[in-house]
């Protein structure tokens, strides 16, 4: 075999290997972005319910944190007046197996016939009163951890497994 072919398979070699150890890394580098099932739920108003989405994204240079996002697609059924609001007490609630960390976030997600609420407002009695959306930070500790949507009214959880690096 000549030196030429040599070098170029070494040269070749050696680009695989660092091509193969970048996509390798890659994947561990990425935020991830995790649904959970949907939450379906009744609401506190003239006959209201619907849906609560929930996304949780988590990154790396952030671990043993989520941040789940809420969606709120509510709605009301029957309303008696021409002005009415549909409120939905949601909570998301986690537990790291590995460590036994357990832990849970609520906001009032709400939406109503008057012009939506935007941000989020302190309430009266304690907790946050938002719009159809909010953003909840969870402290959650490294590794897989179960995360699950409730709500105080009767509902269908939304469930998901996040993994928070």
């Amino acid at each position: 075999m000549s030196r030429t072919y040599l070098v170029r398979a070494a040269a070749a070699t050696l680009i695989g290997a660092a091509l193969l150890s970048a996509a390798v890394d890659t994947p561990a580098q990425a935020s991830t972005r995790t649904e959970f099932t949907p939450t379906h739920t009744l609401g506190s108003g003239p006959l209201c319910g619907g849906t609560v989405h929930a996304v949780a994204s988590t990154h790396p240079l952030a671990p043993g944190t989520a941040t789940v996002f809420l969606r709120a697609a509510l709605t009301t059924y029957f309303a008696p007046s021409p002005v009415w609001t549909c409120l939905v007490r949601t909570t998301v609630h986690y537990r790291n197996p590995r460590t036994g960390a357990t832990g849970s976030r609520s906001v009032t997600l709400s939406t109503s016939s008057q012009p939506r609420i935007m941000m989020c407002t302190p309430r009266v009695g304690g907790g946050l009163l938002c719009g159809t959306t909010a953003e909840l930070k969870l402290h959650t500790g490294g590794g897989w951890v179960d995360a699950w949507v409730t709500t105080a009214l009767p509902h269908i959880a939304g469930t998901a497994r996040l993994n928070t690096f």
